[in-house]
């Protein structure tokens, strides 16, 4: 049995949970699509902006629009062979309106800021890392005082990964353990740059004028221009934060904490054979999706973006700060061993 092979599982779980770098599966399984496709100079393109899911070109303007055939046999074989059932017709995402209270958003916040007087932020960048103008995000780790302090959210949580999982058929909670591997608070604002994490002070509020039913249409109408105007948001060639997968992890949580009037740009996209999905939050919202999902988030082209990650995954593990992996698992218990003997 080789490094690549894996059980056969009819829900979506690619292998990377276990390998953690499906580009040696590509060469493996693929071998002779991957030869091809050396040859082929816009298959190539593929495997060299590989860790953007799609070509740049392609990603540029990536709604909807299919792969080239020269590049589709690469593409079919690495999905068919190294991720299991990747072609499925399940839901991408899972949206649920107004789970996060006011109050709640204030919190949230506070432990965040809490934290943060005590452990500095992370800085970090997904998806064309080489790039200077790649934004990111900053992000506090809140884990395990986010379970302490605010219990009642933690579980309400949770129960709507479980929720979302069951509905939409990804079968992950079923077939495997479900701990929490991490809670983060994550900060999205414009102009921050490849070493460069100077945040902007103040935060442009959009809040329109008007009636209750005004402000409502405004609101609508805002979200719906924000899905219809992805490919303004790359005309600077920048991305947000890069297609990424949460490797290792089964289940991904997202709360919204910024109301639309705060920000613009910082769409959600999902993507699935070159075809990409736009998924719109708005205040107190949640969005829950399968972690191996391909995913980015769009530039913050105005103003600061703020969510609440929830990330679910296999291992039973009590970490206070930061984000393990399985290796560093198995090193923690080696350790642990160690000390007791």
């Amino acid at each position: 049995m080789d490094k690549w092979t894996t059980v056969e599982d009819p829900d979506w779980y690619p292998v990377e949970l276990e390998s953690g770098f499906q580009f040696e599966c590509l060469k493996v399984r693929c071998t002779k699509e991957f030869a091809a496709c050396i040859n082929d100079p816009v298959c190539t393109a593929l495997i060299i902006e590989y860790n953007e899911s799609c070509y740049t070109e392609l990603m540029a303007l990536c709604t909807g629009n299919e792969c080239p055939a020269e590049a589709l046999p690469l593409w079919d074989c690495y999905h068919s062979k190294c991720l299991t059932s990747w072609k499925d017709d399940k839901t991408h995402v899972v949206r649920y309106e107004s789970v996060i209270s006011a109050s709640e958003r204030d919190k949230i916040r506070i432990l965040a800021r809490k934290i943060d007087s005590q452990t500095s932020p992370s800085y970090r960048i997904f998806g064309g890392q080489d790039r200077e103008d790649v934004r990111g995000h900053n992000c506090t780790y809140l884990n395990s005082d986010f379970v302490k302090e605010m219990p009642d959210v933690f579980t309400r949580l949770r129960s709507l990964a479980e929720k979302a999982d069951k509905s939409s058929g990804w079968g992950l909670t079923s077939r495997y353990p479900f701990y929490m591997r991490v809670v983060e608070f994550l900060d999205y604002r414009i102009g921050v740059k490849k070493n460069e994490t100077k945040a902007q002070d103040k935060i442009d509020k959009m809040v329109p004028v008007g009636s209750i039913a005004e402000r409502r249409k405004k609101r609508k109408e805002m979200l719906k221009r924000r899905e219809e105007d992805t490919e303004s948001y790359f005309s600077n060639g920048t991305l947000g934060l890069g297609w990424h997968l949460d490797s290792y992890s089964l289940v991904t949580v997202v709360a919204m904490l910024s109301s639309p009037y705060e920000y613009e740009g910082g769409l959600l996209q999902t993507e699935k054979n070159c075809n990409v999905q736009s998924h719109s939050m708005d205040l107190g919202d949640v969005h829950v999706y399968r972690s191996l999902q391909q995913h980015r988030v769009l530039p913050i082209t105005k103003g600061v973006r703020q969510v609440l990650v929830l990330e679910f995954w296999k291992y039973d593990t009590r970490e206070v700060r930061g984000r393990l992996s399985p290796s560093e698992i198995d090193t923690r218990e080696k350790a642990r061993v160690q000390d007791d003997l």
